[in-house]
């Protein structure tokens, strides 16, 4: 049970702040934010960029932990308890393979950058693609499955019901992945898995398989070539 005390109500209203409003509208295509993809510096302010959204993801994650504990609860509260060994075992087996995985592709940087951003935030180099794979991927992993399937979803449950709270969590998900900007098709896709996600803690009552699953995606991204046709400027 989720006690509803001030820092948690100061904790959602920083993690609103971090991922909807940063990632979703700031980051999502603001006219300030657009110079970002396109230029001779692209690839350095991509970086820049990327760390920015790595901030975010480490603040709201912190947010939610001081929350809780200047309420006086743990993170059992909002699902997160510790693993058994063999949840380690896998975690640790899925991410040696990634790892080698990103290290072993090296696509050439001759490859014009493209134009689009989203395949402008992708990586193109082995430093950008173990970037991903060793802070991207599982920073956001951890902080979001904390904020929305944790936080969000732990307290609009208690509030109205799990099934509105879990189709809320993941709109707002969808829309933190680059907000309108993305394109419906896009944003659909991410709702979808946000919504699957918040089943899947639901069912199993605990927030480290949704992590696992969401750094698996995350890092499939570091280990995918980019194809030359994807990278026409």
């Amino acid at each position: 049970m989720l006690s509803l005390s001030t820092g948690i109500w100061v904790a959602v209203g920083c993690d609103v702040l971090a991922f909807p409003v940063f990632c979703g509208i700031v980051a999502g295509g603001l006219p300030v934010v657009r110079p970002i993809f396109r230029g001779d510096a692209q690839r350095w302010r991509v970086r820049v960029f990327l760390c920015l959204i790595a901030a975010a993801a480490i603040f709201a994650a912190l947010a939610t932990v001081l929350g809780l504990r200047t309420s006086g609860q743990s993170l059992a509260a909002v699902g997160m308890t510790a693993p058994g060994w063999i949840s380690w075992m896998i975690v640790g087996i899925f991410g040696a393979f990634f790892l080698l995985g990103a290290a072993g592709i090296n696509p050439s940087p001759d490859l014009p950058a493209p134009s689009e951003p989203r395949l402008v935030l992708l990586p193109h180099t082995r430093s950008e693609r173990l970037f991903m794979l060793l802070v991207i991927a599982p920073v956001a992993a951890v902080s979001e499955e904390l904020v929305y399937r944790g936080l969000f979803l732990t307290l609009l449950t208690e509030l109205i019901g799990f099934w509105p709270s879990n189709l809320i969590q993941a709109a707002i998900f969808g829309f933190h992945h680059g907000g309108f900007h993305q394109g419906w098709q896009s944003m659909t896709s991410r709702v979808v898995i946000g919504f699957a996600l918040g089943l899947l803690v639901w069912w199993h009552g605990n927030l480290i398989p949704a992590m696992v699953i969401h750094f698996l995606m995350n890092a499939s991204t570091a280990a995918r070539p980019l194809k030359p046709g994807k990278n026409a400027a």
